[in-house]
């Protein structure tokens, strides 16, 4: 049987955004400074400088190296903390030099962040946030949820929130990221559609379909909170194949403006092999996803 999810509400006091300057670090941004009114967040702007960026410098030009990039990147800081959409916001700037994943996940920890949030790099690798390896070393190492701008998601997508999907396999890592949802919801009063996605092979038959998509549609009901009261009505889906190419597709019907998912917890080898399904999902979502640890 599944577990109903209780009707706490998530509290966002702390939020950190990564920036890198870029166009797509707007819409970082402004996803962030979002949350923060909503919640009255304080919101930490933050800029890793790579430490590898100091690899081709030759030794005798390091300092002067070292010098003009905190110059610029104290200048591009300034600039971006004067974007309109932050002036309601409190924030404070924060620049840290080292590896972008290690500092990100350092500063979650120092300031106690309910939120971090990120961007994903484009498809084409061109204007990017975080590469790869490093964005899934963040999502699935940090000590708080992280929310993704994905590189499909423009600057506006997401904004308001009015539709959230909640893929879930009952399983008890998944579960993790049900209040989440149902907070969200409720707080915003946003419609919130849940899915269950299984495996091709299960199906035999119509009949099959019919009968898993029943039991499937009940067990997401039993999630629902004891006396919830929604805005508007739940949608339930319950899908066979394969489950990003399901939650993507279920996130453009109903034109979803957030994804919530839970993330397996990974050491920071296991980051760097094939990605996986959250990455994937990602890297092909129409609207931001918010990724909860379990």
């Amino acid at each position: 049987m599944a577990q109903r999810t209780s009707n706490t509400r998530i509290a966002l006091r702390n939020v950190i955004a990564a920036t890198d300057f870029s166009d797509h670090s707007v819409s970082v941004l402004r996803h962030a400074a979002a949350v923060a009114r909503r919640h009255r967040s304080m919101l930490y702007v933050v800029h890793v400088i790579p430490t590898d960026v100091y690899r081709s410098v030759p030794a005798e030009l390091m300092a002067e190296a070292l010098k003009q990039t905190k110059a610029y990147v104290k200048d591009a800081m300034s600039n971006q903390l004067r974007l309109e959409f932050l002036q309601p916001v409190r924030k404070e700037a924060i620049i840290a030099e080292g590896s972008v994943a290690t500092e990100l996940l350092k500063l979650t920890t120092d300031r106690k962040a309910d939120l971090l949030v990120i961007g994903a790099r484009c498809q084409h690798g061109l204007e990017r946030l975080l590469q790869g390896s490093v964005a899934e070393e963040v999502f699935r190492q940090a000590s708080c949820p992280v929310l993704i701008v994905p590189p499909c998601a423009d600057e506006e997508s997401g904004l308001p929130l009015r539709t959230i999907l909640y893929p879930t396999s009952f399983s008890e890592n998944s579960l993790r990221a049900a209040p989440y949802a149902f907070s969200l919801a409720r707080t915003l009063k946003a419609r919130l559609v849940l899915l269950h996605v299984m495996p091709a092979e299960a199906v035999q038959s119509q009949d099959d379909i019919a009968r898993l998509r029943a039991s499937g549609e009940e067990r997401l009901r039993e999630l629902f909170p004891a006396k919830a009261q929604f805005t508007k009505e739940p949608l339930l889906y319950v899908g066979f194949g394969p489950v990003e190419e399901k939650i993507v597709g279920i996130a453009i019907e109903n034109k979803a403006d957030l994804i919530v998912l839970a993330t397996a917890t990974a050491t920071v080898s296991a980051t760097h092999l094939a990605e996986g399904v959250v990455y994937k999902v990602v890297g092909e979502a129409p609207c931001p996803v918010l990724t909860v640890r379990g």
